[in-house]
């Protein structure tokens, strides 16, 4: 049983040394502000600042980047929370020097937030471009990226404080590191 055990584990840190290898695997966190604007019938106007955690993974070979994590922030006076995700697609990246690169593209997000009394879900399209850095032989990333997204949002509870449906354009700024595997 002991030789079938070590096999096994064998088996899989090469299993999983060849995928990370092959996907280029990078994890970290990212920190944003989000501040947004309403738009409706009465025009445009700025009720939400968001704040998000989200933990992040990012696939180079497949030019591609998820995350999830908590967004916090305030929406018409009132405290709100929740968890959100992304996907984005680098549709460019393109080397200024050495280890600097401009990357843009485009993605999805959505949120699922509360302030207690009702829930609301918010969906969007991101359209993103960044500069990222990488020291330490390509180890470690640090990035800027600033988005763009319309998203449009419903309430999924009864109560006035939160519009029924609404469409906005958020502006999310976002900072991070990685680490590269």
């Amino acid at each position: 049983m002991k030789l079938f055990s070590k096999k096994t584990f064998i088996a899989a840190v090469v299993f999983i040394a060849a995928e990370v290898s092959a996907f280029s695997l990078g994890a970290g966190a990212q920190f944003n502000l989000t501040p947004s604007f309403l738009i409706n019938q009465d025009g445009a106007k700025n009720p939400k600042i968001d704040f998000s955690a989200i933990g992040t993974f990012k696939f180079d070979r497949l030019f591609a980047a998820i995350g999830a994590g908590l967004n916090a922030g305030f929406h018409n006076s009132s405290f709100t929370f929740g968890p959100s995700v992304f996907f984005d697609y680098w549709a460019i990246n393109f080397q200024i020097e050495n280890t600097l690169n401009f990357y843009s593209g485009v993605g999805a997000s959505a949120a699922l937030v509360t302030d207690i009394k009702n829930w609301k879900f918010e969906t969007g399209v991101r359209f993103f471009a960044g500069l990222n850095r990488l020291l330490i032989d390509n180890y470690i990333e640090i990035y800027v990226q600033q988005n763009i997204v319309p998203s449009y949002s419903m309430i999924l509870g009864n109560n006035a404080d939160f519009d029924s449906q609404s469409f906005r354009f958020n502006f999310p700024l976002e900072i991070g590191t990685r680490l590269h595997f």
